[in-house]
């Protein structure tokens, strides 16, 4: 039946009935603790030494299983499993969400010999099989002592990222990928490798055989083995290879495994103004300031029950987007419940040379527009820097008579804002007029630019190309004077390496805001009063100091001054600080660098500010390093939601909608990738209940973690990291993970929820923030959480009077 956005209370009929047979899932069982790589000393009973992994059912019925184990490389048989809470291990019964922990007993080898054995461990079910056939890597190095953390190399640069040469089909004859390994200490160095999640990676038998020499570098040739890659998973996949002493110094390599996919060139089919597709504005591949690659990284994310096909469609800088040799496209395949995540696509994808750049259209079919998300980010390969990037949807942006704004424009002695226009329609070309205005509202300057359809043009330092002063900040009116194309302006404000980046967004009042708020006008958990939300976040835990503050700016109209309102609320949603008003002068901006301390007088602290906005107002926050940071990292946007958007959650009301995000990553090594916080903020000052779940590639049908949390009126829930408030942190289920998927539902009661992860990164500290949001259509199949549907009673009979006369 059809409920009202406007008045849940008045439903349609309902429909008829249907029939639908459900198909029993196969079980699913994952490694939830991977085995340790062990290095021992020369003489060493191998009796002695005990390794473990753990395994665990995600169904909910209990399933038999065999464990086995196999010698890679010709290693002589090295080690044998056993079940410590049983006498027969050759039969396992797992039951229902309960990881259970195996030993790794090691035996046979001499111990007098230096030399290395490797195996892998697999599992099966005596039934029906299982959904996915889970590996783990297993590594014995004899002969090792203390030895300096190793280093991985890619070309004589650092790296923690490696990728193979695209390939299609049998991966027997495929050529190796090489990498090295130095020896940065002063003794010899002698390692065992860690492969995992997944374990299709294989290093060649003898790279560990013998000890690396002091300053010494080594070359590791790795290969693929496809048919040990989780059943069905798409490429590109990604695992970890890991190199460990025998004092436990280590560190890790991602590495991806591509497919070798058609292009073609060219546009083939105008779309129509109805059809809808995304674009990813500014897509890159190039070297940043140190010689690393900075490059986009595009995720594909389905959660339908059937595969997706995605045309992607790259226009290059300045060309014409229905060119028919520049305009390159692919056709990529994402299967059910999973995601396909692209690394430097315009390399590994389209075959291009750095440095290149321009936009990536997306097409769907468009019946499947509504179960498939695309994300986009911009990352430093082996650095760890980066930016996040937006997708828009087709036609959004400027247009004649619809302006565009930009605030957060500077330029001074340290920080440069860069621009790119991105035409967005493929409709027709896009004159536009940019005009400049300082921080106090006044001009700074103008410049014409015509985008070509589907097209970009991108300025390295706008103020500078616009002639104008030094502005600190400023705002850039976006406006099309001709042409019946869109064009959307993507700023980014820091370093020529990328910092805070900001969407222009429309100069008219909040419409569809008020369209939104007037919809729910009838429900009583609803306000109209529609506020902007800047999430405070405290400092990671375990850093001290903190390692970043919260900047928040406010823009008045172009022309027009404002006055905006803001009250401070702590992470428990108490404590509200006295309303502070800001005036602010036409087309001006006025910024306070420590928006806790300089607007509100308070000591550093996590919680909510609340700003209504006045009619054209923007308001824009960055996370900024802290005075002090012993890593100054640069600024990153805030994602800041609405107490009416879209991207909320809410179990009453038609606001009952997942949200997500995909891309999480847990890492065991406190020095290598990142790890993630998950942020809710309560925006309409009710309690509810909030359901989170984390789902592995390969596996979105059944969830690795799940926990239920109470969130109660304007709080803020700070959950660090994600992995540990679920539970993945614990001896028997922490492991390296990549490409996890957040889901967030509110199940219970009236509260409304924004989520937004954080990943730091651990090397550097950089800082970015990712909105989750809902797919466009139903939820995924996935979430088990189900309401039930009650028709109507049928009307009571009227009862008639015999008419007497």
């Amino acid at each position: 039946r059809a409920l009202p956005g406007c008045d849940p209370s008045k439903s349609g009929p309902p429909s008829a009935v249907a029939v639908v047979n459900v198909t029993p899932a196969k079980p699913n069982v994952v490694f939830t603790l991977l085995p340790t790589a062990l290095v021992t000393s020369l003489g060493d009973h191998l009796e002695d030494k005990r390794g473990t992994f753990a395994l665990e059912n995600l169904g909910t019925s209990s399933v038999q299983l065999i464990i086995g184990r196999q010698e890679l490389n010709g290693s002589a048989p090295f080690f044998t499993i056993v079940d410590p809470s049983a006498t027969d291990s050759a039969f396992v019964t797992l039951e229902p969400r309960k990881p259970h922990v195996f030993e790794i007993r090691y035996a046979g080898p001499s111990n007098t010999i230096a030399a290395s054995y490797q195996g892998v461990i697999f599992v099966a079910a005596t039934g029906e099989g299982l959904a996915v056939t889970p590996y783990a890597f297993v590594n014995l190095k004899v002969g090792g002592g203390v030895a300096a953390t190793p280093q991985f190399l890619i070309g004589g640069t650092p790296a923690d990222y490696a990728a193979f040469q695209p390939i299609t089909g049998d991966d027997a004859n495929r050529n190796p990928l090489s990498v090295s390994i130095k020896n940065n200490g002063t003794t010899t160095m002698e390692l065992a490798a860690e492969i995992g999640p997944e374990v299709w990676l294989v290093p060649d038998a003898t790279w560990n055989a013998t000890a690396l020499a002091p300053g010494a570098t080594r070359t590791i040739n790795l290969s693929t083995r496809r048919s040990r890659a989780p059943n069905g998973s798409p490429l590109p996949r990604y695992t970890y290879f890991g190199v460990r002493t025998k004092d436990g110094q280590s560190t890790r390599l991602l590495v991806q495994d591509s497919e070798e996919l058609p292009v073609t060139a060219g546009r083939t089919i105008r779309l129509d103004l109805a059809t809808r597709s995304f674009i990813v504005p500014e897509a890159i591949s190039r070297t940043n300031s140190q010689g690393l690659p900075l490059v986009t990284q595009l995720r594909l994310s389905n959660i339908g029950s059937g595969s997706v096909q995605a045309e992607l469609i790259f226009t290059p800088e300045n060309a014409d987007g229905f060119d028919t040799i520049a305009v390159k496209r692919v056709i990529v395949i994402v299967p059910a419940n999973d995601v396909v995540t692209l690394t430097d696509p315009l390399l590994q994808i389209f075959h291009l040379t750095r440095p290149s750049r321009g936009t990536i259209e997306v097409r769907l079919p468009p019946e499947r527009v509504g179960l498939l998300r695309a994300t986009s980010s911009v990352i430093t390969l082996g650095g760890g820097g980066g930016f996040v990037t937006p997708v828009v949807t087709r036609g959004e942006g400027a247009r004649i008579a619809a302006p565009h704004g930009l605030s957060g424009i500077t330029s001074n002695g340290s920080v440069t804002t860069s621009l790119s226009l991105a035409e967005t329609s493929g409709i027709d070309h896009a004159a536009v007029q940019l005009t400049l205005f300082d921080a106090n509202g006044n001009s700074a300057g103008t410049l014409s630019v015509d985008v070509p359809p589907y097209s970009v043009k991108h300025f390295d330092n706008i103020v500078a190309a616009m002639n104008g002063p030094a502005i600190d900040p400023g705002q850039l009116q976006i406006a099309v004077t001709g042409g019946g194309g869109s064009v959307i302006g993507v700023a980014s404000v820091g370093s020529a390496d990328g910092g805070a980046t900001f969407v222009s967004a429309s100069l008219a009042s909040s419409a569809s805001k008020a369209i939104l708020a007037f919809s729910r006008a009838n429900d009583t958990t609803s306000s109209v009063n529609v506020k902007t939300v800047v999430p405070v976040l405290a400092p990671a835990s375990g850093t001290s100091p903190a390692t970043f503050k919260t900047a928040v700016a406010f823009s008045a109209p172009v022309g027009v001054p404002g006055t905006f309102l803001a009250t401070f609320l702590d992470s428990a949603g108490a404590n509200a600080s006295p309303r502070q008003t800001i005036s602010v002068g036409a087309s001006a901006t006025k910024i306070y660098g420590d928006v806790i301390k300089d607007l509100f007088g308070r000591q550093p602290s996590a919680g909510s500010v609340f700003v209504e906005l006045p009619p054209g107002g923007k308001v824009y926050a960055t996370l900024q390093p802290a005075t002090g940071a012993t890593t100054p990292t640069p600024p990153h946007e805030l994602q800041l939601p609405t107490t009416l958007a879209e991207a909320l959650t809410s179990a009453a009301s038609s606001g009952t909608r997942p949200l997500f995000f995909d891309g999480l990553e847990q890492s065991l090594d406190p020095n290598h990738g990142s790890r993630w916080m998950l942020i809710l903020n309560e925006v309409g000052g009710f309690t509810g209940l909030m359901n989170i779940r984390l789902y592995e590639p390969g596996n979105r049908t059944s969830a690795i973690a799940e926990q239920t949390f109470t969130i109660a009126p304007f709080q803020q829930l700070q959950l660090d990291t994600v992995f540990a408030a679920l539970g993945l942190d614990a001896s028997d289920r922490r492991k390296d993970r990549t490409n996890v998927e957040v889901v967030v539902t509110a199940i219970a009661g009236t509260a409304r929820v924004a989520a937004m992860a954080v990943s730091i990164d651990n090397s550097t500290g950089d800082t970015k923030t990712y909105a989750l949001t809902p797919i466009v259509g139903s939820g995924p199949p996935s979430v088990n959480r189900t309401a039930a549907i009650v028709p109507p009673a049928p009307p009571s009979p009227e009862r008639k009077r015999a008419a007497h006369h």
